[in-house]
């Protein structure tokens, strides 16, 4: 019997079985390892998402700012809104799989929606985190599909008190390909590989959202452009390491602008763009 080069297989006292790529084509079975490969393919998918740059603020609220590259200068939106606003105190921001992410996104909104309706009331924060979860984790396990390749950011205004002041700062959490939910600290960056763990980036974010500016404006317009620097930095690493051919995120010439979005409880959802040639907001 002539055995594959590609293939490997197993005398058991039963015949010859397949034991190459068993555990990593299903869903619901695990390796030896104890790891499922399709999630884990899953969160490789996300983490070569863009980049969304968030910092929350006690009293501002929550910001945030993602790349947008155009294939061309005549195109002026790529079609897929980076920032959902599901309600008037939750905002989604998504990073991977575009496609996954617009599902995910009106799937975010559906919820708020069903909830209001049949309960009325604003969905609770750790309810729309639950059932944001389960949604994950149950194409983690549904037979004919595959985990979805992206990442949420979850944004949570706190609710007014009786004196009309916050009760709590805003809150940002993430949810990964798997369904697991984290809290994120009031600053972070999610996806563009190596970015997460930019310590120069990271420093930048968290002394913007220790000091911001006095105006929504500049801090939207102070976030793009720390983002942006850190792409530019990043590329220019690569292409002195020789590592042009890389798959991890860097700036190409068709970066344009910026992404930006806000979410607080003056001004409601602000949503704009940065342009990365005259450095003014539009």
């Amino acid at each position: 019997m002539i055995l594959s080069s590609v293939i490997r297989f197993q005398c058991h006292a039963n015949g010859w079985i397949n034991v190459d790529g068993r555990h990593s084509f299903s869903l619901s079975t695990f390796d030896p390892s104890g790891k499922l490969g399709q999630v884990d393919y899953a969160a490789e998918a996300a983490a070569l998402g863009t980049p969304v740059a968030v910092i929350a603020l006690p009293r501002q609220g929550v910001f945030l700012a993602a790349p947008q590259v155009l294939p061309s200068p005549l195109i002026h939106d790529d079609g897929t809104a980076r920032f959902a606003r599901v309600t008037s105190n939750l905002l989604v921001a998504h990073s991977g799989l575009s496609a996954d992410g617009r599902v995910l996104a009106e799937a975010a909104q559906q919820m708020a929606v069903q909830h209001e309706y049949t309960y009325d009331e604003l969905i609770p924060v750790d309810i729309f985190l639950e059932e944001l979860s389960l949604l994950f984790q149950e194409y983690t396990m549904k037979p004919g599909s595959r985990p979805f390749g992206c990442t949420l950011i979850i944004a949570h205004l706190p609710t007014l008190d009786n004196s009309g002041g916050d009760s709590s700062y805003p809150m940002l959490y993430r949810i990964d390909p798997s369904g697991a939910v984290s809290s994120l600290e009031n600053y972070g960056v999610v996806n563009g590989n190596k970015l997460q763990t930019d310590d120069t980036l990271l420093n930048e974010l968290k002394d913007l959202a220790e000091n911001p500016p006095a105006s929504p404006d500049q801090i939207r317009a102070q976030l793009a452009t720390t983002l942006k620097d850190a792409l530019l930095r990043q590329s220019s690493d690569k292409r002195q390491q020789g590592l042009a051919k890389s798959k991890e995120v860097s700036v190409p010439k068709n970066l344009r602008r910026m992404l930006v979005s806000s979410i607080y409880r003056g001004e409601g959802m602000v949503m704009g763009s940065y342009d990365l040639h005259s450095r003014k907001s539009q």
